[in-house]
C-alpha cells in the first residue's frame, strides 16, 4: 500500500511549490495588467512573437522546475551503510542520493543524479525570466517619468 505521507506532494512541500507558482505566474498578471510593453504585446498584439518568447518562457521554467521537483533524485533504495561511489545521506529527506549535490529547500527535495539537468535548466531559465521581468517593468518605469516631465 502506498503511504501518502512518502509521496513528495503531500506534505508542506505544496505550500512551497505553490508559493512558487503563484509568483511565477502573478507577476507577469500584474505586468499585463499595467501599461508595460508585454501588455501592448499580449493584449494589443503589437509584438506578437515578444508575447509568444515571454509565454514560453514563462511555461519552459515552471516545467523545469516541476520536473526538477517531482523527478526521483536518485534515491537508493539499499540501506545507507553501503553505499556506492559519490552517494550521500541527506540529513533533510533522510535518504541517501546517487551523485548527491545538495538538498535545495526551493524544491524541497535533493539534486542529484537524475533531476540535476532539470535543476541547471530550471535556474536558467528562471534567471532568464527574472532578468526579462525587470526589463519589462524597468520600461514601464522609464515610459511613466517620461510622460510626468512632458505633462508638466
Amino acid at each position: 500500500m502506498i503511504n501518502l505521507s512518502d509521496l513528495p506532494f503531500c506534505r508542506a512541500y505544496i505550500i512551497i511549490r505553490a508559493v512558487h507558482t503563484a509568483l511565477v505566474i502573478g507577476v507577469p498578471l500584474v505586468l499585463i495588467t499595467q501599461d508595460t510593453e508585454l501588455r501592448r504585446a499580449v493584449y494589443y498584439f503589437e509584438r506578437p512573437i515578444y508575447a509568444i518568447c515571454y509565454l514560453l518562457l514563462l511555461t519552459f521554467s515552471l516545467v523545469m522546475y516541476f520536473l526538477a521537483c517531482l523527478v526521483n533524485p536518485g534515491y537508493i533504495e539499499t540501506p545507507c551503510k553501503t553505499q556506492p561511489m559519490r552517494s550521500k545521506h541527506c540529513e533533510d529527506c533522510k535518504k541517501c542520493v546517487r551523485k548527491y549535490d545538495h538538498h535545495c529547500h526551493w524544491l524541497e527535495t535533493c539534486v542529484g543524479e537524475r533531476n540535476h539537468r532539470f535543476f541547471w535548466l530550471f535556474l536558467l531559465s528562471i534567471s532568464a525570466l527574472i532578468l526579462w521581468t525587470i526589463s519589462i517593468t524597468w520600461n514601464a518605469i522609464v515610459y511613466r517619468l517620461e510622460w510626468l516631465y512632458f505633462s508638466a
